[in-house]
């Protein structure tokens, strides 16, 4: 980690992340003073301004309905950052908890009261990170390509039950047990019940064989996922735990009440964006083949099915070159092996009149070993390890900043 960006980071996205913002925005500290003030002239002024923060121009509600529904968003941030402490020790968490003043309330002028009045200048952030968060999660809400998420995620798992599964030409269940070899960077797998050491994992194995250029082609799929970023990851296994992985998609964020949409909100923050329709991986198909091959003949059929390699933008393949490797994010690691692309879908919408659109999917293609390694907690390929390495790099600097909670609090989440 770059102490120096631990240390000043980059808010040029995310200013009211920033503690100094105030200070360095005057025109919009005056503009939030004098919004605050007319907040407090009554309940009719107050919701005057949760109608334009809340609701369209023309789509005003009472203040009882509005009220609701900012807190529950202020709520959610709560939530979301004590989930975010769990990646770090206790003493460290306990040292970046935020203050009872600011988890206590969810009203929107009490937090703006606090951003400017609060003595401790460390209350006056966490308040003014509060509201930018929930401003957050309130965009991602209200983004057409997460309210339509579902349903793009049943039109591609359509798509493929047609073009994909109606070739499968056999089909059988059996267990993979698995362990990490002594220098901590190969998976040695085998089929069959697992021995001490090992891990296990159940496959349902189907085999595809279907025409690609003319010539038929077939691959072992063990298995697939389509999944919509707002609500699920993978889970990983404890090390040394004899024990049998369930790689179906699990919630992360288990408290998160408005759609899970950490995962979402945590990558405009690493990433340096405010627009949540930006973030390209929003739905994702993977696969798990059997090597190396089979990933080719694989990216093949998914050309045929998703038209060709004129509508694939942004492809790594970490498996055939190491060089890609600097194409994937910071906190990848250097055993990290997946081909994987961004695919614009055209979709035909249910309404009639209504034109066909494109949304993205990422699809990744892992082998079998290489998929094994993400699911192995000791493997630094880990998804677990990625997750830690993203919390530490890209998003405790902006939401813990060194500036309010000190370098060496800071330093020791890295183990500094």
């Amino acid at each position: 980690m770059n102490l120096e960006r631990l240390l000043a980071p980059d808010y040029a996205a995310h200013p009211i992340l920033d503690p100094d913002w105030l200070e360095k925005d005057p025109e919009g500290a005056g503009a939030l003073r004098q919004a605050l003030s007319e907040m407090n002239g009554g309940a009719e002024a107050y919701n005057a301004h949760l109608n334009r923060l809340l609701r369209p121009w023309d789509d005003p509600k009472p203040l009882n309905q509005n009220l609701p529904v900012i807190h529950s968003y202020l709520r959610e941030v709560d939530l979301y950052l004590r989930e975010l402490l769990q990646l770090v020790s206790p003493d460290a968490a306990h040292a970046l908890t935020p203050l009872p003043a600011v988890t206590g309330t969810n009203d929107l002028k009490h937090l703006l009261d606090l951003v400017f009045t609060a003595e401790e200048k460390r209350a006056r952030f966490e308040a003014q990170r509060k509201i930018g968060l929930a401003r957050l999660f309130f965009d991602v809400d209200h983004t057409d390509d997460i309210q339509n998420g579902p349903a793009h995620t049943r039109a591609l798992e359509d798509c493929l039950a047609r073009e994909l599964w109606a070739h499968v030409t056999r089909a059988r269940r059996f267990t993979v047990s698995f362990s990490l070899t002594p220098d901590g960077e190969t998976i040695r797998y085998r089929l069959g019940p697992p021995e001490k050491g090992e891990d296990s994992w159940p496959v349902h194995l189907r085999r595809i064989a279907r025409p690609v250029g003319g010539r038929s082609a077939h691959v072992h799929i063990f298995y697939h996922s389509c999944r919509f970023k707002r609500r699920y990851r993978f889970r990983t296994v404890e090390p040394l735990a004899p024990q049998e992985i369930d790689p179906d998609d699990v919630p992360i964020w288990e408290e998160l009440k408005r759609g899970r949409s950490g995962s979402i909100v945590s990558k405009m923050i690493r990433k340096g964006e405010i627009d949540p329709q930006k973030i390209g991986d929003l739905i994702g198909a993977m696969f798990i083949v059997k090597d190396a091959a089979e990933v080719e003949r694989l990216q093949a059929m998914l050309y045929d099915i998703f038209g060709g390699p004129f509508r694939w933008r942004e492809a790594v393949d970490t498996i055939k070159s190491h060089d890609d490797r600097r194409r994937l994010h910071e906190q990848s690691a250097g055993g990290f092996q997946v081909k994987k692309s961004i695919v614009g879908v055209l979709h035909r919408p249910e309404e009639a009149g209504k034109p066909p659109y494109i949304f993205n999917v990422e699809f990744q293609i892992y082998t079998l070993e290489g998929f094994l390694k993400t699911v192995h907690s000791r493997h630094e390929a880990s998804h677990d390890r990625m997750k830690l390495r993203q919390f530490l790099e890209g998003l405790l600097p902006y939401l813990f900043p060194a500036g309010i909670y000190g370098e060496e609090t800071l330093k020791s989440c890295l183990g500094k």
